[in-house]
């Protein structure tokens, strides 16, 4: 059996009519189809490419080697016998330290001029 890994450096974001990867330490990104973000998402980190050929069948095969090529043409990833869990995904919240961080003061010119 073998396994798609996805890098964590490689963000994916859905779209109304089409997603993206982001891959931030490139700085690039991939204008991907929504049918390529569903199996990065759902079924690359929970089902072998072996498992994945046999549930979408015959028929869509040649899709599924063309979105693997791409991955691994443009280092979305890589392939190996096992999902590695280790490839922890990048953490993206903001915590600021300060309890007011954006404010805007409204002021007056009879402020000033009085």
């Amino acid at each position: 059996m073998t396994y798609f890994n996805r890098f964590a450096c490689c963000l994916v974001n859905y779209g109304y009519t089409r997603s993206i990867i982001c891959d931030v330490q490139r700085n690039s990104y991939y204008l991907i189809p929504n049918s390529l973000y569903t199996l990065l998402i759902e079924e690359f980190p929970n089902f072998s490419i072996e498992e994945i050929y046999d549930s979408y069948g015959d028929e869509n095969e040649k899709h599924l080697k063309y979105y693997l090529n791409f991955l691994l043409a443009n280092e979305i990833g890589f392939i190996d016998a096992k999902i590695i869990k280790e490839l922890i995904p990048i953490n993206l919240n903001y915590k600021v330290a300060e309890p007011i961080y954006s404010i805007i003061i409204d002021l007056n010119k009879e402020y000033f001029f009085s």
